[in-house]
């Protein structure tokens, strides 16, 4: 099967429409927004929630954190 998602909002709608397992999300997270969910896939409101508030934050910046739902220190400038 092969799908294409070109936006954000087409990513969170086939997550929301598709029983995947783990690795078919990380999967398509990595091939969409080059970041992992090491969080609970099976309750998918909370994984969403947590991919939404991920791409809030990072969507912007030229290099995002390798994992959605860890929490990124803020660096500290002299």
């Amino acid at each position: 099967m092969e799908v294409e998602i070109k936006t954000f909002e087409d990513l969170i709608q086939f997550v929301e429409e598709n029983d995947l397992s783990e690795e078919k999300i990380n999967e398509i997270l990595m091939a969409t927004i080059q970041s992992l969910y090491t969080g609970d896939t099976g309750n998918k409101s909370e994984m969403i929630k947590t991919l939404k508030e991920f791409w809030e934050k990072w969507s912007d910046k030229p290099e995002r954190p390798l994992f959605i739902d860890l929490e990124v220190p803020e660096a500290e400038h002299d």
